[in-house]
């Protein structure tokens, strides 16, 4: 789906015109599938806490800057398979507890070995509230990836710099709470 998406880009931006925007959440877990409702109104849907939660990691790519946000079920069934960079920990809306949450890279993680290290030491550094070295340890990470997470890293600073203003309590855990869908 990501090849498919810049290839598409590819094309547009050939043809002089802008690149289309996308956004997808995955998460697995338990669900309801098939017809609901009555016979005077009945649809065929997909119901359940893990599609509400896939619903809200779609809706909090622009925020993190990344087309993909992978729920920790799916991370941990194919984290193998596929080369993952934590994003946050998040309490998407409507709950109280954190989600480790992923995003998917389309490139060779062997050549971005050390990336990936200094990626988990800048979490770590925001976690323990060192603000200003996960914001050198962003500025360091831009261009790495190939240049698809800079945008991420901008996201990420900004946090930073609001989160040095804040007052913080000693309790705090790191987990960003949404407080929309």
């Amino acid at each position: 789906m990501l090849k498919a998406v810049e290839k598409f880009n590819e094309e547009l931006t050939k043809k002089g015109s802008p690149e289309v925007g996308m956004g997808a959440g995955i998460n697995s877990g338990l669900g309801y599938i098939g017809e609901m409702g009555s016979t005077a109104r009945h649809s065929y849907d997909i119901l359940g806490d893990a599609v509400s939660t896939a619903a809200r990691l779609e809706s909090a790519c622009k925020g993190y800057g990344v087309v993909l946000i992978v729920g920790p079920a799916t991370y941990n069934a194919t984290q193998h398979d596929f080369f993952y960079l934590k994003l946050d920990d998040l309490a998407v809306k409507g709950k109280s507890v954190g989600l480790d949450i992923y995003t998917v890279l389309d490139i060779d993680r062997l050549e971005h070995s050390t990336s990936m290290l200094n990626h988990n030491t800048m979490h770590n550094f925001y976690t323990n509230q060192h603000f200003d070295q996960a914001i050198t340890m962003c500025e360091t990470l831009k261009g790495s990836f190939e240049g698809k997470m800079d945008e991420y890293y901008d996201i990420w600073i900004d946090r930073c710099e609001y989160m040095k203003t804040q007052k913080l309590p000693k309790d705090w855990d790191g987990i960003f709470r949404a407080t929309t869908k």
